[in-house]
């Protein structure tokens, strides 16, 4: 006879880290520089004419420098783009950033917070100036950002939000706790009457 098989009550539980805890975790600040760097190699716009695509240029191709349009360099529709400063700067934060947080630096929270918005303003500024040249020039090119230029805006963004909501939280944890002070003792049964029969023989 085969005995019934009894079922398996047993619960996981599944703990799900505090926000708190997310942030206090010294790995998402050099993780969120260190992604910028490696979406540098991604595509960050497309130069179009009309609705063909005339040339895709990364971060590193804007920071070396690259001809935009035409397969050789004496044609008329092509165009050098020279070294952008915006992309330079944005990347060196990022660099900073990360670097700063391997060496474990007593400043790391407050270095971070600045070269992320410093990061995050270069990209934008450098957004800005590409379009405003692209309206300007002559011609029929448009300009559109792609994945590689958001991703590093967004973890530049992340790093300098992180780097001041860890700061927030490691001030908290210094401060000093207020020490609770002891419950009185108990006193013993018939502590009143002892006490009224003393102050009755000193009057």
């Amino acid at each position: 006879m085969e005995t019934p098989t009894q079922p398996d009550n047993r619960q996981v539980t599944i703990e799900v880290p505090s926000l708190g805890t997310a942030i206090r975790n010294r790995k998402l600040l050099p993780g969120s520089f260190g992604l910028v760097i490696v979406f540098f190699f991604f595509t960050f716009c497309n130069f179009k004419c009309g609705n063909q695509t005339v040339a895709s240029v990364s971060g590193y191709e804007l920071i070396t420098g690259t001809k935009v349009g035409g397969s050789r360099p004496s044609d008329r529709e092509s165009r050098k783009l020279d070294p952008n400063p915006w992309a330079i700067v944005a990347l060196a934060s990022a660099a900073v950033g990360l670097g700063i947080y391997l060496v474990k630096s007593k400043y790391e929270e407050y270095v971070g917070i600045g070269v992320g918005v410093l990061g995050a303003a270069s990209l934008l500024v450098l957004r800005y100036m590409m379009l405003k040249d692209v309206r300007g020039a002559q011609g029929m090119v448009d300009v559109s950002f792609r994945f590689g230029y958001w991703a590093a805006l967004f973890c530049l963004t992340a790093g300098a939000v992180l780097s001041f909501l860890r700061l927030r939280f490691r001030r908290a944890d210094a401060k000093p706790v207020a020490e609770i002070p002891p419950p009185p003792a108990p006193r013993p049964d018939g502590w009143k009457e002892k006490l009224e029969e003393k102050q009755t023989g000193e009057q």
